[in-house]
């Protein structure tokens, strides 16, 4: 692995140390028995390269802050952990990591924050841990509004796991999973805000899911400006969790053909001012349920159960435009919505309490 040390003005003492533990880590290239694992616990450094099988783990007193572009870049099949200390990355499009490869990224501690980019991006079968720490990313404006996904985008057969922290978002989404890219969240929170310059705004949920992504919500909490959770003809799963939205009634929405399964457990699931008494193995689609939802005629209804954590459903399911937020260009339903029905509470802790729900397709033109 390569370490660029930043280039400050110091005391000597504290110089002569960067320049030695470059060279050590250097020298780790050429003699592999040298170093296998390194800890960047007291050092700065500019930019860290990790690959080759090779883990770094940066711990409190660690800080990494390029003069532009990516803090950290791990690929083949090497390992980065952040257990404390610093990831800054906010000078030209910045990006706190970049993981490809199957290389491996694991936050514990500590705190990234970037802008221009993103937080932490995933592709090519890497993987991702979350289980504490915060990542704080924000778009820089309308020079690359498209270009910055937000706090972790995971594609390309990478999957992510989260089971506590925070992530927060100004401008972008919270978690973007898109084409084979699949995310477990049990725990933490993610957050996304709102971003506007006075002439734009950009407004992305918490969790936005494309392509042939896979979501599955079993605990941790979303909070969307407007839509907590997004599913653009992939597959959102929910068990739990607390999903809400912060200035409408809707928690989530789905397009296109994606596919918004809710497992639940025996007993009536109440679908407007009819209901269902559910056994396990049933699945209970809402198009036959209540194919009204599926007209073109406004649809209000709600929806009460218990999810499979053994926590409250409740659900506001909405067809009309109130339902959906103007930036989806998208008017009525043709997204599958479905509970399954499970046979026993699973060991999974969530608040479990969803507000408002909409599937839609895109309008004609």
């Amino acid at each position: 692995m390569i370490f660029n040390v930043l280039t400050r003005d110091s005391a000597d003492a504290e110089a002569a140390t960067r320049v030695a533990v470059k060279w050590v880590l250097a020298l780790s290239l050429l003699f592999p028995f040298f170093a296998d694992a390194e800890v960047l616990d007291t050092q700065r450094f500019e930019a860290v390269t990790i690959d080759g099988d090779r883990d770094l783990t940066v711990t409190d007193g660690g800080f990494v802050e390029p003069s532009e572009g990516t803090a950290v870049m791990v690929a083949d099949t090497g390992t980065f952990r952040l257990e404390g200390g610093t990831l800054l990355s906010e000078r030209g499009l910045g990006l706190g990591v970049a993981a490809t490869a199957n290389s491996r990224v694991v936050i514990d501690r500590g705190m990234i924050t970037a802008a221009g980019l993103g937080g932490i991006d995933l592709h090519d079968n890497a993987s991702l841990r979350i289980m504490g720490g915060q990542i704080d990313s924000r778009t820089l404006g309308d020079s690359n509004v498209f270009d910055y996904f937000g706090g972790v985008r995971i594609g390309d057969t990478a999957s992510a796991t989260m089971t506590g922290g925070r992530i927060e978002t100004l401008g972008g989404a919270g978690i973007r999973v898109q084409d084979n890219g699949r995310l477990n969240l049990e725990g933490g929170t993610v957050i996304s805000r709102r971003f506007f310059n006075g002439t734009s705004a950009s407004n992305l949920p918490a969790v936005v899911a494309a392509g042939s992504a896979y979501v599955e919500i079993r605990g941790g909490t979303l909070e969307g400006n407007t839509v907590a959770a997004a599913v653009d003809s992939g597959t959102l799963v929910i068990s739990g969790g607390m999903i809400q939205p912060r200035n409408s009634r809707l928690g989530l929405t789905a397009i296109e053909q994606a596919v918004l399964e809710f497992r639940v457990l025996p007993g009536v699931l109440n679908i407007g001012d009819t209901y269902e008494s559910l056994m396990a193995g049933e699945v209970i689609r809402l198009a036959e349920a209540y194919p009204a939802f599926y007209s073109h005629q406004p649809v209000s209804l709600a929806v009460t159960g218990v999810l499979a954590d053994g926590n409250p459903l409740e659900v506001g399911l909405g067809n009309s435009a109130e339902f959906i937020p103007p930036e989806f260009n998208r008017d009525y339903p043709t997204g599958e919505i479905r509970f399954v029905v499970v046979p026993e509470p699973s060991m999974v802790v969530g608040l479990g309490i969803v507000t408002g729900i909409a599937v839609t397709r895109r309008r004609s033109r």
